[in-house]
């Protein structure tokens, strides 16, 4: 095991990774270094789903008749995406491609003929995507056809390009291929699930991925800025993780979990007032106030009065014991640990009416 790994890294090039050279390489199961086999297949089998990023499936997954087109059209109904039918859309790829500059359009045409044409014996057919449009190319009597998928919104004759619709409907048909690889077992990455969807639309995704891959080994981790997803009927504590970036820049991540908080706690309310942390903290009192007036050397003339938004000074009167009292003190002493950002000075007061001296 030792002699073989060593030779390994020795054939290694400095711009290739061990784990990929390795997990290459046919390596029995008994085998010492069969472990990198197995870490191998793991990364393998992740998807990571940018904000920008695009299905390379998409034609194929929606327009191949294996597909359950039935249950794909019940989906997009039940998102309420007004998409009635999807439909294939076939013209000349000259025309397809109309929306491309004259001679970007010329070489892509040329470059798609050589290599269809190169290739003898073999299916004239293809896929390629164009800055975000997926076509599947063939070549019928000599010419070179595009096509690509197209929506019926109620009405037939008046079909919809996918490029036609709003952003949280194209980000649709790049995410809902991933149910089928939850149920094959992947685990999926996605960057900003939320971004272009209403919040009842991200809601409905997530149950709906839940629900199509039940018991199935898959794993969904996903970062998004939506709240209403802070919902123990929707997720459990131990699903839902916080980022906070601390005072040196890194960032540090944790989980509700980690609270220990009721099954039926609205932790939406609790986050919105810091409880959790991992919020913005605004300082406007650090703003400096400029004003504008009209001036003779130039259209505005910006000048600077020196002065600032006063701080803000609060007062809260509580009455209470000598429990209290420890508790306030405790707030004081430690604000900066519990992320204070105001300065919290306490004064027990004595109320001669009623003799009480909480501090005794």
């Amino acid at each position: 095991f030792k002699f073989r790994f060593e030779i390994y890294c020795e054939d290694l090039k400095a711009d290739e990774l061990l784990l990929n050279e390795v997990g290459n390489k046919k390596i029995d199961k008994n085998s010492g270094l069969h472990d990198f086999i197995i870490a191998y297949e793991w990364f393998k089998n992740i998807i990571v789903v940018y904000p920008g990023s695009h299905a390379r499936n998409k034609n194929n997954f929606f327009l191949n008749s294996a597909s359950n087109t039935d249950s794909l059209m019940d989906m997009l109904r039940a998102f309420d995406t007004g998409i009635e039918e999807i439909k294939k859309g076939k013209q000349l790829a000259e025309k397809a491609f109309s929306f491309l500059p004259d001679e970007v359009k010329k070489n892509v045409l040329n470059d798609l003929e050589q290599t269809m044409r190169s290739e003898p014996g073999k299916k004239k057919q293809c896929t390629i995507e164009i800055v975000g449009y997926q076509f599947e190319i063939s070549i019928e009597d000599g010419e070179i056809y595009a096509e690509k998928i197209m929506l019926d919104h109620g009405n037939p004759e008046e079909l919809f390009e996918l490029s036609d619709e709003s952003d949280g409907t194209k980000r649709l048909f790049d995410l809902i291929p991933l149910y089928e690889s939850g149920q094959k077992g992947k685990i999926i990455v996605v960057d900003e699930l939320d971004r272009s969807f209403h919040s009842k639309l991200t809601e409905e995704y997530i149950r709906r991925f839940f629900k199509i891959t039940k018991e199935k080994p898959c794993q969904l981790i996903c970062t998004t800025h939506d709240l209403n997803l802070m919902d123990l009927q929707i997720l459990r504590q131990d699903e839902i993780w916080f980022i906070e970036r601390e005072k040196d820049h890194s960032s540090r991540i944790y989980s509700l979990s980690d609270y220990k908080q009721r099954f039926d706690k609205n932790v939406l309310n609790d986050y919105l007032i810091g409880r959790y942390g991992a919020i913005p903290c605004f300082k406007d009192d650090e703003w400096s106030v400029w004003s504008y007036r009209l001036g003779s050397s130039s259209l505005f003339t910006r000048t600077n009065e020196g002065s600032t938004e006063p701080k803000r000074v609060v007062f809260l009167s509580v009455e209470g014991t000598k429990t209290e009292v420890q508790y306030l003190h405790f707030i004081e002493k430690y604000r900066v640990e519990l992320k204070i950002n105001a300065l919290v000075h306490i004064e027990v007061l004595k109320r001669f009416d009623t003799k009480s001296d909480p501090e005794n």
